[in-house]
């Protein structure tokens, strides 16, 4: 492989992308959830290049639980050990760009935390759209040099044979 993914997409064996799912439970407790998981994950695995759509759960909340949305202060020192990890590690954060494909005024991770991850010393940064049908592949990828300049990036990185090779735009 060129490049391999790492995301969490279960919680105890069940799907979140399913509204079922939330029922009974609150938003703020599943996302708790969600961010451990992905720290005991990262923590245990390391076989993958980059971590993918860190927040991107916020996408299935059902309006029955509130916002599709966070705040980063809520979950900063899980967050914050999971962009240390990967750091440490030399593993890379992608941009996942269906936040806005998919409606949410936002790419994953959310603006501030992905300015939490440049302030930790992060600079490994992949692109990708979840482009799972080829009318969806690099969406958005436009907008992501525009928001990446305004933070003083000038590039991301893309995988061969599990190395990364700095683009610059």
């Amino acid at each position: 492989f060129d490049f391999v993914f790492g995301s969490v997409h279960l919680l105890d064996n069940d799907d979140p992308y399913y509204e079922e799912y939330w029922q009974g439970r609150s938003a703020k407790d599943i996302l708790a959830k969600y961010f451990n998981d992905m720290l005991a994950a990262i923590k245990e695995y390391d076989n993958f290049d980059s971590l993918g759509h860190l927040d991107y759960l916020i996408r299935y909340i059902p309006s029955s639980c509130g916002r599709k949305t966070y705040s980063y202060k809520e979950y900063a020192e899980v967050i914050d050990e999971i962009f240390k990890l990967l750091i440490c590690k030399n593993k890379a954060l992608e941009i996942n760009t269906a936040g806005l494909i998919k409606g949410l005024p936002c790419f994953h991770p959310k603006l501030n935390v992905l300015k939490r991850y440049l302030e930790l010393g992060g600079e490994l940064l992949t692109i990708g759209s979840d482009g799972h049908s080829p009318d969806k592949i690099a969406t958005e990828f436009a907008k992501t040099e525009e928001l990446l300049r305004t933070l003083n990036v000038s590039g991301y990185y893309v995988y061969k044979n599990r190395k990364p090779e700095f683009v610059s735009f």
